[in-house]
């Protein structure tokens, strides 16, 4: 059972990274469609429901009725996300993803697995974040620097608004707390564009107190992208994409793929074929 400790900001001169607990960092979970439903994964609860003392194991209910099981799994893992098991949360989604591929038209498919993917990275970058905070005080700078480029990257991801939400808390709180204070400065102020919120107003104070400094190299906003698959940090000049499921990935990816294979395929949607992108940065 995790341990609930409160959250110290660091001082510049030292780095302290504290265990994660099981509060919650996203709003309740969205209501799981039926058969004749659109596929979605929002939904018009925004209450935050109290959090298991015991985390889910990301197993799916197979008792559900009148329910597809891989609406089921989504269900699932987005109750794993709300207890905080982040490792439950991406077995399940990975399990949704593998029984939408024969359950849904093509058509279908398409629509609900790219979702299913982009909530998928949101998770494996929840289970890199936790994994760093459980080191506590013998993180590194290295880990540090890691903790607050991926917890940017989580607000990144094209999510359900109410889910971006908590990304854009875990992004503030984590770049706060290894003293990007120019990072989460840049990320509150694009909350308070859309509402008004004494607190963050009081935790942009202290960016401002603290110069808006980042103690440790960040990356550009829009500048780069997680691979689920090889945990990696991808720069948006040069990497791979899957033109059916839309995930991105680390070209180093591409030297897996036989060179007389002519269709690359997915390793996640196991259907897309493998582009490598590459652009210009200005």
């Amino acid at each position: 059972t995790q341990t609930q400790t409160q959250t110290q900001l660091p001082t510049h001169s030292g780095i302290t990274i504290t265990p994660p607990t099981q509060t919650p960092i996203m709003p309740a979970p969205p209501a799981v469609p039926n058969r004749s439903a659109s596929p979605s994964l929002s939904s018009s609860s925004s209450t935050s429901p109290t959090p298991q003392t015991t985390p889910s194991s990301g197993a799916v209910d197979s008792s559900s009725t009148g329910v597809l099981p891989s609406h089921e799994a989504q269900r699932v893992a987005i109750k794993c996300l709300e207890t905080g098991d982040y490792g439950g949360a991406l077995q399940s989604m990975s399990k949704a993803i593998s029984l939408i591929l024969t359950e849904e038209s093509p058509k279908e498919q398409k629509q609900r697995i790219s979702v299913c993917v982009k909530y998928a990275t949101a998770f494996k970058v929840l289970v890199e974040i936790a994994t760093i905070k459980k080191k506590g005080k013998s993180a590194t700078d290295e880990d540090a620097k890691k903790l607050g480029i991926l917890a940017l990257l989580l607000t990144e991801l094209e999510l359900d608004p109410k889910h971006r939400v908590g990304c854009f808390q875990m992004g503030i709180s984590d770049n706060m707390l290894v003293g990007n204070f120019g990072v989460a400065a840049r990320l509150i102020e694009v909350v308070l564009a859309r509402t008004k919120d004494p607190k963050l107003q009081s935790l942009l104070q202290t960016c401002d107190q603290n110069s808006r400094s980042n103690k440790h190299s960040t990356i550009p906003p829009n500048s780069s992208r997680y691979c689920p698959v090889s945990g990696t940090i991808v720069s948006v000049a040069d990497f791979l994409l899957c033109a059916f499921c839309g995930c991105v990935l680390s070209p180093t990816l591409e030297k897996l793929v036989p060179e007389n294979n002519e269709h690359k395929s997915c390793p996640i949607c196991k259907l897309g074929e493998i582009q490598h992108k590459k652009k210009s940065i200005s």
